[in-house]
């Protein structure tokens, strides 16, 4: 009878640990889910930027076609820059939400 209470202490110290280890797993999981929605929002404001560049640059290249200064092989490349900028920038988006998504899921956890 007197190893049953040691064995139980010993039960109740492990199920602390365990408890600790899977609110520290939970805790790992949040930050790295914050740290991904910080990313991608920055990854968001930076293609935001890109896509205005190559749209600003799209304009200009129209107008130098428009008086004869450029041909349409340098107008077609500047149109599938924005057109590859418009896509980082989606992709940027559809990330950033998807972060957004995790981030809220993992909350819930806690």
């Amino acid at each position: 009878m007197g190893g049953r209470p040691a064995a139980q202490r010993a039960d109740a110290r492990a199920d602390q640990g365990t408890a600790r280890d899977a609110e520290q797993q939970v805790t790992t999981a949040v930050r790295d889910a914050a740290r991904q929605v910080e990313t991608n929002y920055k990854r968001v404001q930076a293609t935001r930027a890109a896509l205005t560049a190559q749209e600003k640059r799209q304009e200009a290249e129209q107008k130098r076609f428009d008086v004869g200064l450029s041909d349409t092989f340098k107008l077609f490349q500047v149109q599938r820059d924005v057109a590859a900028a418009r896509f980082s920038q989606l992709t940027s988006e559809l990330a950033y939400a998807q972060a957004l998504i995790n981030f809220e899921a993992v909350q819930r956890i806690r």
